[in-house]
Formats: structure tokens, sequence, C-alpha cells
């Protein structure tokens, strides 16, 4: 788990970094900007965790997808099924984003990434059914140290699920 004064310094980023967005004109310094949110987002605010980092690998390193499209395709989906295991740090991550709850937090980023035109599946990303296996056992044995920090631990199962749905 990532401590409450990383956590403190996590927020404090995803709100300097959302301020830039919002005087950004040009279309790529928002989608360079809304890339290192999520990576920012992906280094331990998402409640502590790398789970979406470690969803996302087998993603990149199978398809040669842009890192940051394949947290943009995993990151609501993934805070949508964990949310409930640590309501205390989605609610302030939820508040940082402009919705009211921790409840709303995986709609509320659906929003955002729509906003920024980073709103992508796996599927576009080019990820076929026929690797979810290969992409699943992966990421339990390449990043099982993230599966296991998560406040939520997935199973194998789940993390078949969550990547057929995100197709």
């Amino acid at each position: 788990m990532v401590s409450s004064g990383v956590f403190s310094l996590h927020l404090k980023l995803i709100n300097r970094i959302l301020s830039a967005l919002a005087v950004c004109k040009q279309i790529s310094q928002i989608f360079d900007l809304a890339i290192v949110a999520l990576a920012v987002c992906d280094g331990g605010i998402m409640a502590g965790s790398h789970r979406i980092n470690g969803m996302e690998h087998p993603v990149s390193d199978l398809y040669d997808a842009v890192h940051g499209k394949g947290l943009a395709a995993l990151t609501p989906i993934i805070v949508e099924k964990s949310w409930k295991s640590d309501i205390e740090k989605y609610d302030d991550i939820s508040k940082l984003i402009g919705c009211s709850s921790a409840k709303n937090c995986a709609d509320a980023i659906r929003s955002f990434l729509e906003k920024i035109n980073l709103n992508v599946t796996l599927g576009e990303l080019g990820v076929k059914e026929k690797d979810v296996e290969w992409m699943s056992e992966n990421c339990m044995k390449v990043s099982k140290p993230s599966i296991i920090n998560h406040p939520r631990e997935f199973t194998l199962e789940e993390i078949k699920n969550i990547y057929y749905e995100e197709l």
C-alpha cells in the first residue's frame, strides 16, 4: 500500500496536471498530459496499487500498444471493480476529478477520457480474444507483487473477465 504521505503527493500531482490540462490549447499537449495523469494515477494513487500497470504490460508487450492507451482502456473498469475495497481513497480521487463519491469514480474517469479523446478499448488497441488466456497468466506471474498489493486481489478468472469486458 502507498503511505498517506505518498498518496497526498499523488493527489497534488493530479491536481496540478488537471490544472495544466485546463489551459492546454493543442490536442497533442492534452494527450501528453493525459498520459502523464494516467501514469501518475497508476503509479500508486489508485488506492495504492499498480494493478492497472500490471494488467497493461501484457497488452503493450504483446501488441506493441502505447502504454498510456492501455492504461486508459483498463483504468475505468479496474476502478469500477475496486472502489469498494478502499472507499476513502477512491472518494479523495473522485472529488479531485469532479465527482461526488467513490461510487462514481469510474464514470468520472470515463468522462474525462472521452473529453480528451482517449476513450479506447483493448480491442481498438488490437487485443484479440485468443490472447486473453496468455495475458491473464502472464499478469499473474510477472505482476504478482502488484496484484497482491492492490486493496482488492483479483483471481485469474476475474482478470480474464476484465480483459474480455474491455475488448
